[in-house]
């Protein structure tokens, strides 16, 4: 089990995942808090048990279906929000938007 912290400021929204516990380095993810409201910004689990090329209509990188694991969904509640999942590709977190 992993732990995912969202961090703000003025200029940028953070989301820091702790692979190896709250004591190891995080991979992080970094946003524009001109793009998204930093102030109203929320991070949750969701579901990975989907088809990306079903549901979005194009394959994504390093994606695999999963009925157990989860993904994080950044969400300001005024943009689409950013889909957070492990690219088993690329071996890092990545994200794709609506």
């Amino acid at each position: 089990m992993e732990s995912a912290i969202l961090g703000t400021s003025p200029s940028e929204i953070v989301v820091a995942v702790f692979l190896k516990g709250l004591s190891s380095r995080p991979q992080v993810l970094r946003y524009s808090a001109r793009v998204r409201d930093a102030a109203s910004a929320v991070l949750e689990t969701e579901n990975l048990d989907f088809d990306p090329e079903e549901a979005l209509g194009y394959a994504l990188p390093g994606f695999h279906r999963s009925k157990t694991c989860k993904g994080l969904n950044l969400s300001d509640g005024k943009i689409d929000s950013a889909h957070i999942y492990w690219n088993h590709e690329s071996l890092r977190f990545d994200d794709w938007v609506p």
